[in-house]
């Protein structure tokens, strides 16, 4: 029942309750079931993602290191339920910015994950996906596109081209691209994108803002300012729709559109 009611706390963004109600929780069920029961490791693990939810990612990491104990004693090595802990730890590092101990923990979840459910799964991609994102903010942009390409490929087989997941590792694929200032890769890659987002999410919807700011981001690195400001207008008209005048993304995007402006008049 306590946790029950830790659920709906933290689902009203109410943290502080949500832990006061997990930890009453803990207490009986460490006392009915002992220390070291896979439910204890569940409560350590609904725990850790509230305070992953506060940004306390120190204790986020401890409740999750309890949880991954338990696990490893209890299911062993192995088990679905270690990987998951594996990759919510990598999540906490990514978070902190310890990429290598991320990539470590989201290795091990990897090869987990491959045992127990094989080559071809989301949860597969969904890690490849990960691991690139980490390799990405490491500056590993050659490692950071095979990994993305290997959650693409099983991405596609799994729910077909025009699918969100497709959708996001194209975009994802474009943002490496972009970083390494290979506009046109990034631009064929976000148009790609845009295209199933188009189909799966409608015409206004935020994610379809967010890919028009994406090209019109790729559009001014390659200095074709009229294409830029193009889609950083289709961008904002988006924005403040669905989230307002004052949300960081509008204000992002009009920022975008002011840098194109002044560059196109630089350039008359």
């Amino acid at each position: 029942m306590y946790g029950n009611i830790a659920l709906v706390y933290s689902n009203q963004a109410k943290y502080k309750q949500a832990l006061n109600y997990y930890q009453k929780a803990l207490k009986i069920l460490k006392k009915t079931l002992g220390e070291n029961h896979p439910t204890i490791a569940t409560m350590y693990g609904n725990i850790a993602l509230v305070y992953s939810k506060q940004s306390n990612y120190k204790e986020a990491l401890e409740y999750s290191l309890k949880a991954l104990q338990i696990r490893k004693k209890v299911l062993g090595e192995n088990h679905s339920s270690t990987a998951i802990t594996y990759n919510n730890i990598g999540q906490i590092y990514i978070q902190q910015g310890k990429f290598e101990k991320a990539l470590n923990y989201f290795q091990k979840a990897l090869n987990i994950f491959k045992k127990t459910l094989g080559e071809n799964h989301p949860t597969i991609a969904t890690l490849y996906s990960n691991i690139s994102q980490v390799y990405s903010e490491q500056g590993n942009y050659k490692e950071a596109l095979e990994a993305i390409n290997k959650a693409l490929k099983i991405d596609q087989k799994l729910f077909g081209e025009m699918h969100s997941k497709t959708a996001i590792d194209y975009n994802n694929i474009g943002l490496i691209y972009y970083n390494q200032r290979k506009y046109e890769q990034a631009l064929n890659n976000y148009q790609k994108a845009l295209k199933i987002f188009k189909k799966t999410l409608g015409e206004n919807h935020p994610t379809i803002a967010t890919a028009y700011n994406n090209i019109g981001a790729a559009y001014y690195g390659q200095a074709k300012y009229k294409e830029a400001l193009n889609y950083f207008q289709k961008a904002l008209k988006i924005f403040k729709k669905t989230l307002g005048e004052n949300h960081p993304n509008t204000k992002d995007t009009q920022a975008g559109i002011k840098k194109a402006k002044e560059a196109m008049a630089k350039k008359k």
